[in-house]
């Protein structure tokens, strides 16, 4: 059973083994919320419609530790500090002695430039002094460009028993439409992302989106029955088309999924 935490109204997962389950075993991608300034880190959010599948599969349980709302001490900040400034070291300690390797290959090609622009072999640095100080120009590392290791330790371990949490307090951020579509889409054997930068709920893929573009553009229907402008049906068609993708409609009805699919077709 997976752990979803679930703060500031979003369920979590914190665990890197619990990342790989859910995406490997169960095609459930959800989106990072950390970084390390230009790679994705955990944890993960999961949509709604996820955690309603997982739910009530009986994969995973949403859990809340109220303590993770409290806020940092004055000794956790310094904590954190601390821990910073000893990654800090330690990535200019590593990075320096890697650049130090690949400098010593050529520096003595760059003492020989050196000593052609200054057309003299008096008052030039040593073979030493041109090494160190290249070496202090191109080994700056500082808070804001370093690259933080992915450590993360059990949430359980540090902030006591958590609290369940009902399903009920996730339907209230989806509809049934939606996760009905999600789960038919899921069943289907597909992998499933947000979609709302194509104009969409829901981008789906024939494999793992690392690896595949989607497949279908899906935008859930809540009312087939009501008047849908056609000027907003020919957008999203033309959107589809544009984008080299199928524009679906999902609605639900009588307890089933339905799906239309939009072409554009020049004349």
């Amino acid at each position: 059973m997976i752990d979803l935490c679930y703060q500031n109204n979003k369920a979590c997962v914190f665990s890197a083994a619990d990342w790989e389950t859910l995406r490997k075993q169960y095609r459930i991608v959800g989106s990072f919320l950390g970084s390390t300034q230009v790679t994705p880190a955990l944890p993960l959010v999961l949509l709604p419609e996820e955690v309603c599948l997982l739910v009530n599969k009986q994969l995973a349980r949403i859990i809340h530790y109220p303590h993770l709302q409290d806020l940092p001490t004055e000794h956790d900040i310094s904590e954190y500090s601390a821990i910073q400034n000893h990654l800090l070291q330690a990535e200019q300690d590593i990075y320096k002695e890697n650049r130090k390797c690949d400098l010593e290959k050529i520096i003595d090609k760059i003492v020989e430039g050196k000593m052609k622009k200054s057309n003299a072999t008096t008052n030039v640095k040593t073979r030493e002094e041109i090494l160190e100080e290249e070496l202090n120009k191109s080994c700056e590392v500082t808070n804001e460009t370093m690259v933080w290791p992915i450590l993360y330790e059990s949430v359980k371990s540090t902030q006591g028993t958590p609290t369940e949490v009902p399903l009920a307090e996730i339907l209230q951020q989806t509809t049934p439409t939606k996760c009905a579509v999600y789960a038919d889409l899921w069943e289907k054997g597909y992998y499933i992302t947000p979609g709302l930068k194509f104009g969409g709920d829901f981008l789906v893929y024939s494999g793992d989106p690392a690896i595949f573009h989607a497949i279908f553009i899906i935008r859930c229907i809540e009312e087939p029955s009501s008047n849908n402008h056609t000027s907003e049906i020919v957008t999203f068609g033309r959107l589809g088309t544009s984008v080299k993708k199928r524009a679906v409609l999902a609605s639900l009805i009588n307890g089933s999924v339905m799906y239309i699919t939009l072409n554009w077709l020049e004349t």
